[in-house]
């Protein structure tokens, strides 16, 4: 089972989801104290936060689109994107 982030907030002494957003990401002003009990449940856990929730709560996954209809052996004429199109096809 994959660990979330209220999980961590629990283990953490029952700090909020938030504080341990905070921590993770650098921000706000929290304890010494606090930042270090909950970095050392991440670093217990191994704790990684999921990418889908991450793209989620910041409205940016940082991912580009490719959708590619046409036959498999058709070139494409700009050099740059020749060559990452036909990568995408032979993979």
């Amino acid at each position: 089972m994959k660990l979330t982030i209220r999980e961590i907030a629990k283990m953490a002494g029952g700090v909020s989801p938030g504080t341990v957003s905070k921590v993770m990401n650098q921000t706000g002003s929290l304890s010494p104290k606090t930042i270090q009990k909950v970095k050392q449940v991440i670093e217990e856990t191994g704790y990684q936060p999921s990418f889908s929730a991450k793209a989620l709560a910041t409205k940016k996954s940082n991912m580009i689109g490719l959708i590619y209809a046409g036959e498999v052996n058709v070139e494409f004429n700009h050099p740059f994107f020749n060559q990452v199109i036909n990568s995408f096809k032979n993979a």
